[in-house]
C-alpha cells in the first residue's frame, strides 16, 4: 500500500522494470546497428561518423541508456566475449560468472534480460556468426565487432 494514499501502488516493481528492460533492449539495439561492419575493418558508427562530419549534418540521436540497468548492460558486454559466439546460454552460468565478476547475484529478471539481450545481439549484429567463429575479423579477438561500453 502507498502510505500517502492508501491504497495500492500501480504497476509497482514490475512494470518499472518491464519498462527500463524495454529501453534498454532499445538502446542495445541502436549499439548492435552500430557495431556491425559495413566494409574491412569499418562499423556503422565510423561510417556515420564520417558523413555527419564531411556533410556538417549531425549524428540522429540515440535511445537513452537506462541508468537502472547500467549494470546489465555492463554484464553484458563483460561476458559478450564468452557468451556471445553462439554456444548455449544457460541462465545458471550466466549467474555464477557474474556472482564472480561483481560479488552478488543477479536476480531472475537480470538473468532474462541478459538472455534477451544475447538474443537480440545474436539476431542483429551477429547474424552469421557461425561463419566467423574462431576467426579475427576485427582485431579484438571475438571474431565479432563488440558495442561500446557505456559508463
Amino acid at each position: 500500500m502507498d502510505p500517502r494514499a492508501g491504497r495500492r501502488l500501480c504497476g509497482g516493481a514490475g512494470q518499472f522494470f518491464a519498462l527500463s528492460a524495454d529501453g534498454l533492449l532499445a538502446y542495445a539495439a541502436h549499439q548492435f546497428y552500430l557495431a556491425a561492419p559495413v566494409g574491412q575493418g569499418i562499423t556503422r558508427e565510423m561510417a556515420l561518423w564520417q558523413v555527419a562530419k564531411a556533410t556538417g549534418r549531425q549524428m540522429p540521436a540515440e535511445p537513452k541508456l537506462p541508468g537502472c540497468l547500467l549494470h546489465v548492460w555492463n554484464w553484458f558486454l563483460q561476458l559478450s566475449p564468452v557468451y556471445g559466439d553462439g554456444g548455449r546460454l544457460n541462465p545458471s552460468h550466466l549467474a555464477a560468472d557474474i556472482r564472480a565478476l561483481d560479488g552478488f547475484p543477479p536476480t531472475g529478471r537480470e538473468i532474462g534480460l541478459l538472455l534477451r539481450l544475447f538474443a537480440a545481439w545474436r539476431e542483429t549484429a551477429g547474424q552469421d556468426l557461425a561463419s566467423i567463429n574462431g576467426t579475427e575479423k576485427d582485431g579484438n579477438g571475438h571474431g565479432f565487432i563488440a558495442p561500446r561500453r557505456r559508463s
